[in-house]
């Protein structure tokens, strides 16, 4: 009750400064904030609704509206319906190739995915990414070898502030990537492709230094599901962006 009173007593007080054809929000962290009208004709009935995370002003026989949004935390912000996050995850990891030794191997992984997401509601993010990778492989009866993906995938995510300028936003996906695989077999190269269909799990520790960007690090989990040959990948993923509106 206190939130919905203090935050309808803020809205109400943002039709009080109509001048010159021009309402401004009180409370705005920039003129930004302000939306600009035509000059009302006296007299005008304004009205306030208010919802979780703002509210709206209306007015002048329904030719007026516009949005007023509570709070200046950039956590939460972030995360607001509407708000469309673009970013890049860079990472380096261990793989582990293969279900049986000796064919199972073990390497190191560089990858880089950029991505964007869409907040459908507040927090409840929905997004898609573009993965581009590198791995080298190393295991009993191989010598060294390497391989390079590519892939697309879908996610959901969900973002949880924890304090004004840090959040945790954990996210879930599927994604197809096609490998190109190069090793050498007792002295023999070879050379594979293959597609696997790969589930993927991520847990970035975001921190928000000001409105619009982010960055922070993200422990990860890649796992194929299908595929002759499967890979487990571990990795620590370095995460910056920004969003817009």
């Amino acid at each position: 009750m206190t939130r919905n009173r203090t935050l309808a007593l803020r809205l109400a007080s943002a039709v009080t400064t109509v001048v010159a054809g021009t309402l401004t929000f009180v409370g705005a962290e920039s003129t930004a904030a302000a939306q600009s009208f035509g000059a009302p004709p006296p007299p005008q009935t304004y009205t306030v609704q208010a919802g979780p995370n703002g509210g709206y002003v209306s007015g002048g026989n329904g030719n007026y509206r516009a949005r007023v949004e509570s709070g200046t935390n950039p956590a939460e912000k972030f995360s607001r319906q509407g708000h469309l996050a673009i970013s890049n995850d860079a990472s380096f990891g261990f793989t582990v190739e293969g279900n049986n030794a000796p064919a199972s191997k073990t390497g190191v992984a560089f990858v880089i995915k950029p991505a964007a997401d869409y907040f459908v509601i507040d927090n409840l993010s929905v997004g898609g990414y573009v993965r581009l990778g590198f791995a080298n492989d190393a295991g009993v009866g191989l010598n060294d070898g390497g391989n390079t993906t590519f892939g697309v995938g879908a996610r959901v995510g969900y973002n949880i502030p924890i304090a004004q300028n840090f959040s945790i936003w954990p996210r879930a996906g599927l994604g197809v990537n096609t490998a190109s695989l190069n090793t050498t077999v007792n002295n023999v190269d070879v050379s594979v492709s293959q597609t696997n269909l790969t589930l993927n799990l991520s847990v970035p520790f975001l921190v928000h230094p000001v409105d619009h960007y982010f960055l922070g690090l993200a422990p990860a989990l890649d796992v194929d599901l299908t595929g002759d040959t499967k890979t487990t990948a571990f990795s620590i993923n370095f995460v910056v962006g920004g969003w817009i509106l």
